[in-house]
């Protein structure tokens, strides 16, 4: 059986990691609570909440760039090759938000 466990951190899927070793892991590259949320999935919705984002945490453009396919990546992801997939969340807004947007 094919599982993935998405988190809304890095550090997050990497204390999945400890717990389960015989699956994958996903995690959503940006906090959604520093911009206004994307209106769809599309790339050009994506680059304009990066644009957004980029405002506020103010680095480089290498980075930003990065971020974006990040992003990208995450939204393209091929779900449909996972038997199960577990998505952790907590009550926090951002936390929220992230599960929302899964």
């Amino acid at each position: 059986m094919k599982v993935l466990h998405i988190a809304s951190y890095h550090a997050g899927a990497g204390m999945l990691r400890l717990i389960f070793r015989d699956c994958n892991f996903l995690y959503l590259p940006v906090d959604l609570t520093y911009a206004p949320l994307p209106t769809d999935l599309r790339n050009i919705s994506l680059l304009q909440y990066v644009y957004e984002y980029s405002k506020l945490i103010q680095h480089e453009e290498e980075y930003i760039a990065e971020l974006l396919d990040d992003l990208v990546d995450f939204v393209n992801h091929d779900f449909s090759q996972y038997d199960d997939i577990v998505v952790w969340h907590g009550d926090t807004v951002s936390e929220q938000l992230f599960f929302s947007f899964v």
